[in-house]
């Protein structure tokens, strides 16, 4: 009986210690951690606030020659921890700071200006 108690304790330690993370057990990132962005944050900060990327999508310069980068996340839908459809999220960095995410793919990176 004491030793389920104990690995009762350890397993809600584990539990609660691992709460903050933003990825799923899968892999994927959990939709949520997308409350934790705002406009103007570094490419650390963004790492340190939800983790690294899946992929970066490209980087490029813009027409007057600023650095435009776009990271991809695979994201889980929903709140919970179950198997649930994905999809993915970009995120927009000019000049290291970051000016937009969401689901939506900007097409042509390049000729976008970015204020």
């Amino acid at each position: 009986m004491k030793t389920k108690k104990i690995n009762i304790i350890l397993l809600m330690v584990l539990l609660l210690t691992g709460c903050h993370k933003m990825r799923h057990p899968s892999g994927w990132l959990k939709q949520s951690a997308f409350q934790h962005l705002s406009i103007g944050m570094n490419k650390q900060q963004v790492i340190d606030a939800i983790s690294d990327p899946d992929l970066v999508r490209s980087s490029v310069l813009d027409k007057e020659g600023n650095a435009i980068e776009v990271w991809e996340y695979i994201v889980l839908r929903g709140s919970g921890w179950e198997p649930a459809p994905i999809e993915k999220y970009w995120l927009y960095f000019h000049n290291d700071k970051l000016v937009r995410w969401g689901t939506d793919e900007i097409k042509n990176i390049h000729e976008v200006r970015f204020r």
